[in-house]
């Protein structure tokens, strides 16, 4: 835990490392975010020691991806015969059933985002927000950790969240994720992709494909590239444009009319 008390927060993010990462990886970067917002807390949560890996489920990214992305778009362009999903102006719809593959993936990624969903909920308790209509909250990841934070946020919690970012995330089953989004959740949380060009564990169509797909469901979703081609490793880049989403994040809160230091 880094930053203010929870009883002095004003605002909380929780951060998830990737595949066999340990809290004290990440400490550095986000203890200097704590340093220049002084109401932030921090909470760092550890992946799970499986078969001697610390990891929050079995699927890797690369393993995500291979599963695909699969879901339709209603009332589509008729300008747009070949069905071209850049050139898509219609409604992404999720009613195509789950293979199995992905019935098992979900379920392992369900189990760990409700680690982090009792965790955020203890949070919410200590700083009485019960009142509210939506929690100050950013939820982020790497890797796996970026899949477990964007499923709890768009899936189970009971308010939606400020904000989340996912980074060089392959993420099982996306489809699950739009099948369960709320309008609360399109209207209210932002999501940031973030992603390399060189990572070669997960393609650069994955993103792409991700961004639409999000857009379609008339998310607030952004998509940044980093442009130093570290491929699929959390470095200073990434970190700094995980800093800059929460900086940006925290000062938009400061000018909602309802914010009270």
């Amino acid at each position: 835990e880094l930053g203010c008390s929870a009883e002095k927060a004003e605002a909380v993010l929780f951060w998830l490392p990737g595949r066999g990462e340990i809290p004290q990886e990440h400490a550095h970067w986000l203890e200097r975010l704590c340093i220049s917002n002084r109401e932030l807390r921090v909470i760092i949560l550890e992946p799970h020691q499986l078969e001697q890996d610390l990891k929050w489920y079995d699927m890797t990214d690369n393993d995500a991806v291979q599963l695909g992305l699969r879901f339709s778009i209603v009332d589509d362009d008729l300008k747009n015969p070949c069905g071209e999903l850049s050139r898509s102006r219609g409604v992404a719809s999720f009613d195509i059933p789950l293979l199995p593959s992905e019935i098992d993936a979900v379920q392992q990624v369900e189990a760990a985002a409700l680690g982090l969903k009792r965790r955020a909920q203890l949070e919410e308790r200590i700083k009485g927000t019960s009142r509210s209509s939506t929690l100050p909250f950013f939820f982020g990841g790497f890797g796996q950790g970026g899949v477990v934070a964007l499923y709890a946020a768009l899936c189970l919690m009971d308010k939606p969240i400020d904000a989340v970012a996912f980074c060089h995330s392959g993420i099982p089953a996306a489809s699950m994720l739009g099948k369960r989004l709320t309008q609360q959740v399109r209207t209210h949380t932002r999501l940031h992709a973030i992603y390399d060009k060189a990572d070669e564990e997960v393609p650069i169509s994955f993103p792409e494909t991700i961004h639409q797909m999000f857009s379609l469901a008339r998310c607030k979703v952004s998509l940044y590239w980093l442009q130093n081609g570290d491929g699929h490793e959390f470095l200073t880049e990434a970190s700094d444009t995980v800093r800059r989403c929460a900086t940006h994040w925290l000062d938009e809160r400061q000018k909602r009319p309802d914010f009270m230091l």
